[in-house]
């Protein structure tokens, strides 16, 4: 689900966007539907949910709603990254790609449950 968004589909309301730290906290602090064991997924858990064929957003969007329609369609993942202690990786879901990014910047958040 992206983080700001809820319904039975998770596309009402607008999804937020959290520093990296931000993020991970965010993650933490999460009890949607009854559930407290949310987190941040890892930059492969979250690339497999991509779907290539697709693009502007490369996720099916009938599965996965509430993808943001901006100018930024980047999430960040659990992952640092190793060349950079003040970057981490993010997946952008308008064209597929991993990248690295800033931790201080703000970018959406989709988080997954431990327990799945």
């Amino acid at each position: 689900m992206p983080l700001g968004q809820s319904g039975v589909d998770c596309a009402t309301g607008i999804s937020h966007t959290y520093t990296w730290e931000g993020a991970l906290q965010a993650a933490d602090a999460t009890t949607y539907a009854g559930y407290s064991d949310w987190r941040l997924p890892n930059k492969n858990e979250l690339s497999s949910i991509l779907e290539r064929r697709c693009s502007g957003p490369a996720i099916n969007a009938t599965v996965f709603p509430g993808i943001p329609h901006s100018y930024s369609f980047h999430f960040w993942s659990s992952s640092p990254y190793a060349h950079g202690s003040g970057n981490a990786w993010l997946v952008d879901f308008g064209d597929g790609g991993n990248y690295r990014a800033y931790r201080y910047d703000s970018r959406h958040v989709r988080l997954v449950r431990s327990g799945q």
